[in-house]
């Protein structure tokens, strides 16, 4: 396993410092957000791709994911809109546009991988459930198919309150769609949120994860704390090594987008306390 941080907690530094920074306290990867300042693509012309792909490679720091659930830059005032789930197929069209916007920026920079999720029904115009899975399963069939033109692969990130939020969905998502291109970015403190069992759920989902997001929680508060702070009530060592087990050997991000007063402090405490952890189980 791999240890990353998600730039979402530099989100008041542009992006230069925040890699300069991540970089700096040892982890192997980043994750960018596809939002401003850090990786928009509409502001990414080819001297600042070619200048991002650069810095990363001058910092040996890889670039593992590109966050893209949702960008206040869109235009947008609901949450995950425009969405895949839309009861508007303009709406999902436009979703779709910009999410290949960001798959382009991902190829142009050397990243694998983006990361999104499929929307809030209440968001969508209320969709009947049965229309907005269906809705979610042909853009992302459409996405599919793109990824593999552009050699980056996709994952849906389960969210709260979303279509796609609890384990038996994350795995009803991957069984119907079936696809080396589309997984699921697996966020611990999500699933934690939702009541579901974790050493359970990444035994059946393990396979599917693309990139797994870690953080504390308290409780059943859906709220990002920094690993090794005290306090939330996630066992981070227990999860580590069930993935351990079961043989996950991809990438792990800290996911901390509620510390951007102290990005720095936030970053070095959570290397601190999981690098140990994780070189032990190597």
């Amino acid at each position: 396993m791999k240890l990353c941080f998600n730039t979402s907690a530099y989100g008041w530094h542009d992006l230069d410092y925040a890699l300069e920074q991540i970089a700096g306290y040892g982890y192997w990867g980043v994750e960018l957000m596809a939002e401003r300042p850090h990786a928009f693509p509409a502001d990414f012309d080819e001297a600042r791709r070619a200048h991002t792909k650069k810095k990363l490679e001058d910092l040996n720091l890889h670039p593992v994911s590109i966050l893209s659930s949702h960008c206040d830059a869109w235009g947008y005032s609901k949450m995950f809109e425009p969405s895949f789930i839309n009861k508007d197929p303009k709406i999902r069209a436009e979703r779709i546009r910009l999410t290949k916007e960001v798959i382009d920026l991902a190829a142009d920079i050397g990243c694998p991988h983006i990361q999104t999720a499929a929307g809030i029904i209440a968001n969508a115009g209320f969709p009947l459930p049965k229309a907005a899975w269906s809705n979610l399963i042909g853009s992302m069939e459409e996405m599919a198919d793109y990824c593999k033109s552009k050699n980056v692969r996709l994952s849906i990130e389960a969210e709260p309150a979303t279509l796609v939020e609890s384990t038996i969905d994350m795995a009803r998502l991957m069984k119907d769609l079936n696809s080396p291109w589309i997984g699921l970015t697996y966020d611990v403190g999500h699933v934690a949120v939702l009541g579901d069992d974790l050493v359970k759920s990444i035994d059946l989902l393990h396979e599917h994860i693309f990139n797994l997001h870690i953080e504390d929680i308290c409780g059943r508060t859906h709220l990002h704390l920094i690993p090794g702070e005290g306090l939330g009530t996630l066992n981070l060592e227990r999860i580590l090594k069930e993935l351990h087990e079961v043989g996950y050997e991809g990438t792990v991000t800290c996911d901390l987008y509620s510390q951007v007063e102290d990005p720095n402090y936030a970053a070095k405490k959570s290397y601190e306390y999981l690098a140990p952890i994780m070189d032990a189980l190597r």
